[in-house]
């Protein structure tokens, strides 16, 4: 690793399109906060660079989620500790017995609902211990998978399904997008992977950018871009740009009503049903 010299500026580790200089990066950074930095979105759109708390969708930070913060923290080391400490059934049992303790505990202070605990309790852990028991008894994969729907989108248009996916062990994440027609043909597909460290909504934004980008090659072809992520199809509904880190993509999918082409914003469930409300000619479903 080479020392980077005094007063270095960003600049000088991008290339000319606006994406990273890996190996300038790697020559000159440490291997820990590589993937740090390469998970970071340079602003390619120019502007002004400002400070924002990444955990909150208008970037201001609050107590309360510093505290939110930290108290996340502690409690999932806190489940791995005990996960660790317990057997499967146990644990499970104790995970849904704090659900219900935390049910109670909201019930009583915004339904100002007086449950008698001394009879709560009993039918707690009965219910508890009749739901797992049904569970771990009834658990059959080849019996249990769910049957997974495509949903043609209209005709003369063309769905493109984005998605995207995280590697155990891997420093990096990667995107997806594939284009059919109404009769479930290939129009088009494309799959990239990104070096870094992303949040699960930043990757979510680059698949659906990823899909514009591909449907760009896709002249004349009016579609549908189904993204299951609905904090970033909202955040599209709303055509604001979010001041957090994954707010820097959206900028593309926000200007596209440059282009010639219409398309349509729609949320799928994990079903893969499809919900589109809004005429063809808007560029983002506003029941979506």
């Amino acid at each position: 690793m080479v020392p980077v010299p005094p007063h270095t500026l960003i600049g000088s580790f991008l290339e000319e399109n606006g994406s990273w200089d890996i190996r300038n990066i790697k020559e000159k950074m440490h291997r820990e906060d590589i993937p740090w930095i390469l998970g970071i979105q340079a602003n390619r759109d120019g502007g002004e660079d400002e400070l924002v708390w990444h955990d909150s969708t208008n970037g201001e930070y609050k107590v309360s989620s510093g505290y939110i913060l930290g108290l996340m923290k502690d409690l999932l080391e806190f489940l791995m500790f005990m996960e660790n400490q317990c057997s499967k059934q146990k644990f499970d049992m104790f995970l849904g017995l704090s659900w219900l303790v935390w049910s109670q505990r909201n019930q009583r202070i915004f339904q100002k609902k007086n449950t008698n605990l001394s009879s709560w309790l009993p039918w707690a852990l009965d219910y508890l211990d009749n739901t797992l028991i049904h569970t771990h008894t009834s658990s059959n994969p080849k019996t249990e998978q769910r049957k997974l729907i495509w949903c043609p989108p209209p005709a003369g248009t063309v769905m493109v399904n984005c998605d995207a996916g995280f590697g155990k062990n891997q420093q990096g994440s990667g995107m997806a997008a594939v284009a059919r027609d109404q009769e479930g043909n290939l129009v088009a597909a494309e799959v990239i992977y990104t070096e870094g460290y992303i949040s699960v909504l930043m990757a979510e934004v680059l698949a659906i950018k990823l899909g514009l980008q591909l449907m760009q090659k896709v002249p004349n072809r009016p579609f549908f871009v189904c993204s299951d992520s609905l904090t970033v199809i909202n955040q599209l509904v709303s055509k604001k740009v979010p001041r957090a880190e994954w707010g820097v993509p959206l900028n593309f999918p926000l200007n596209l009503h440059h282009y010639p082409w219409s398309q349509q914003l729609i949320r799928k469930t994990r079903l893969n049903i499809y919900d589109a409300k809004a005429p063809t000619n808007e560029r983002v479903s506003k029941d979506a």
